[in-house]
């Protein structure tokens, strides 16, 4: 709001006051609070191989998403874990059995509350109508599969070309191929052991 300033005075017989517009006082500009980040590390269970990878998981499958979403699971310490959660049809199983719907856990993503920010660096979640190679894991607590840590999740692109979602050496192993050759190395994989051959 604009205010005026006025001086009274008298020159001789004759009072006046003079008056000037002052310009409105500046406020203070006010900021939001900056929210405090919760970084969390992926689930780093780091294969020596692509080898131990094909071997470790429980099921191996290549899916389309449905649907997925950040979400908050309580961890055992004070802080929760964040999760991208996923519902996806399996296309093909190249280990395991596997219904034609599966829900999924994966260490990633990013969740904003009143107060935090959590999420999981170095780590990219997996995108609802995208297509990936997933290395599972059941967990009989959460009632679902979760990926096998970084390393579990290979997204498919044009000409079934895998990209890699981690940076380690496995997962780069693992990307550098084609969708097809993997399915056909992992069958030989679970087959020699099945076999009792060992590499």
């Amino acid at each position: 709001m604009t205010s005026r300033l006025c001086i009274a005075g008298f020159a001789g017989s004759l009072t006046f006051a003079a008056c000037a517009a002052t310009a409105p006082r500046p406020q203070a500009p006010t900021h939001p609070a900056a929210k405090a980040v919760v970084a969390e590390e992926p689930l780093e269970v780091t294969q020596p191989s692509p080898l131990a990878l094909y071997r470790s998981a429980d099921a191996v499958a290549h899916v389309k998403i449905v649907s997925s979403r950040a979400t908050l699971v309580p961890g055992r310490g004070p802080m929760p874990s964040v999760f991208t959660v996923f519902e996806a049809n399996v296309l093909d199983a190249a280990k395991g059995t596997l219904p034609a719907h599966i829900k999924v856990y994966q260490k990633a993503g990013q969740v904003e509350d009143a107060n935090r920010i959590y999420r999981v660096d170095d780590l990219e979640p997996v995108k609802a109508d995208d297509e990936y190679l997933l290395f599972i894991n059941w967990n009989s607590t959460l009632g679902a599969y979760v990926v096998a840590g970084s390393e579990g999740a290979y997204e498919i692109n044009a000409g079934g070309r895998l990209r890699a979602l981690a940076h380690t050496n496995t997962a780069a192993e693992v990307g550098a191929r084609t969708l097809n050759a993997v399915k056909n190395d992992i069958r030989i994989a679970n087959s020699d052991l099945q076999n009792g051959v060992k590499k």
